[in-house]
């Protein structure tokens, strides 16, 4: 109870965050060079007919006037400037500016209106391929690399192991009984998902609490930044403590995942149509919104790489309704988002009337599918835009972690704008890597669509342009093939 309030506590911080024009300037001073910051003027307006956007325009000379309904258009026009006028490159990890604290003029004032709601960031792998011993200092910068490049709902896992804690705890667990279920922080992505369990462990319960520190900053930054913070739902894993103790439960063991077999593997999931499934994501969600606050978007995956018992479409939509009855009956505006990897991963359990019957149970505006994989394999083709279901088109291209010299660019910068006038439905672009930290130039013309309602002018002058920003000349032999 204690530590309860304690987050309690740290979360009504979170309400105390910084205006839009404190968040919008204290980007530019992490940001930029020293000195460089205080030639920038801020101003926040209202949205343009309910779109974001951004304005960029001179103010005195050497001066530059940055504009938008947020701090984090601000954000995307600072970083259109520094492309596109200061000649400038920053990244995950790495800058390289070409500016001083005299700026470059603009040749006409910009005005950009975003053509797509949403810029979603992370793959639920990310976290244990890049992210998993990420302290504050670095979340700083990814936080303002997202701003910068149009993220507005970020997934935002940290810290969760806190909340399933406190969540068993009301229903008799200990955190001893938690240990043998919590893997340690580089297999989260794949404990949480319920693939594995245990591995890596056991989770010191002081790392627990920093993590839940940690998130009350990570989601304060972001809110201040004008994003909305997609948090965890139950799906259905539980630990076998909690089987033991309500023996009467029903539940099914998950299929061998990638070779983690007997204490390490075949997680306990509770059947959807047992009434503890309802209420345990009811309080689930109850104890977060108490530690960290909602913007009411969820993510929730039931069938990670492993194919539901039967694909019986009662089943398959009882499954989907335990989901959503778990979320909106704790909190009523919840929107349920799901990657779609599940039916790209197994196109021969997910066939079109399946994935129907499971997406039939969550009304249309309650849900946001990530369309994981679109610049490869999309899945809204086949399934006529998700059967009405708002989605976004993704960027993947990474698996592992693993470094690569490769990417489809004619497909990243045009297949938004195909797919925009092919469905009504596509709602935003984002980025869904297994790691990052790699291919950086893939990335950097993936968030072009952001801002961009079409496909960039010319591709190969744009990468030139890219490697000039990045390197800081030209090299005469340089060619775009």
């Amino acid at each position: 109870m204690k530590g309860l309030l304690l987050a309690t506590a740290l979360a009504l911080g979170v309400a105390a965050q910084d205006t839009p024009e404190e968040a919008a300037l204290g980007l530019l001073g992490r940001v930029l060079p020293a000195g460089v910051s205080a030639s920038f003027e801020v101003e926040i307006a209202g949205p343009a007919n309910g779109s974001d956007w951004f304005a960029v325009a001179n103010a005195a000379p050497g001066k530059i006037k940055l504009s938008g309904n947020s701090a984090g258009s601000v954000a995307m026009g600072l970083n259109w400037y520094l492309k596109y006028v200061g000649n400038s490159f920053v990244s995950w990890d790495g800058d390289r500016f070409n500016i001083t604290a005299t700026l470059p003029a603009v040749a006409s004032t910009v005005n950009i209106t975003r053509p797509y709601k949403y810029g979603y960031y992370q793959n639920v792998c990310t976290v244990s391929y890049t992210m998993a011993w990420f302290d504050w200092a670095r979340w700083q910068r990814e936080i303002d690399w997202m701003a910068m490049n149009g993220i507005n709902i970020p997934l935002a896992f940290s810290g969760q192991e806190y909340v399933w804690t406190e969540t068993f705890k009301l229903f008799g667990l200990t955190y001893q009984d938690l240990e043998p279920f919590f893997s340690g922080p580089a297999f989260f992505a794949w404990q949480r998902m319920g693939n594995l369990r245990g591995w890596g462990g056991p989770l010191p319960y002081d790392f627990v609490v920093k993590q839940r520190d940690l998130q009350v900053q990570i989601l304060a930054r972001m809110r201040s930044l004008g994003m909305k913070p997609i948090l965890p739902a139950f799906a259905g894993h539980i630990p076998e403590a909690f089987v033991k103790k309500f023996p009467n439960v029903g539940y099914t063991r998950s299929p061998v995942w990638s070779s983690f077999e007997g204490q390490y593997g075949s997680v306990y999931y509770l059947n959807n149509t047992d009434p503890m499934f309802v209420s345990i994501g009811q309080k689930f969600i109850e104890t977060q919104r108490t530690v960290f606050g909602t913007d009411h978007l969820y993510n929730g995956d039931q069938y990670n790489e492993m194919a539901p018992p039967t694909n019986d479409s009662g089943y398959i939509k009882n499954a989907s309704a335990a989901m959503y009855t778990a979320l909106s009956s704790a909190d009523p505006e919840a929107i349920w988002v799901m990657q779609g990897w599940l039916f790209v991963d197994d196109p021969g359990f997910w066939t079109a009337s399946t994935v129907e019957a499971y997406l039939s149970s969550v009304p249309n505006n309650s849900m946001l599918i990530l369309d994981l994989f679109s610049e490869v394999v999309p899945a809204y083709n086949r399934t006529s835009s998700y059967f009405g279901k708002p989605f976004i088109w993704n960027m993947l291209h990474n698996f592992g972690g693993n470094d690569g010299m490769y990417g489809r660019m004619p497909t990243v910068t045009s297949g938004p704008s195909q797919a925009k006038n092919s469905s009504n439905t596509i709602v935003g672009v984002g980025l869904t890597p297994e790691g990052t930290l790699q291919n950086y130039v893939m990335y950097d013309l993936m968030m072009e669509n952001t801002w961009r309602s079409a496909p960039v002018p010319s591709l190969r002058q744009w990468v030139i342009d890219y490697a000039t920003r990045r390197y800081g000349k030209a090299t005469p032999g340089m060619r775009f093939m």
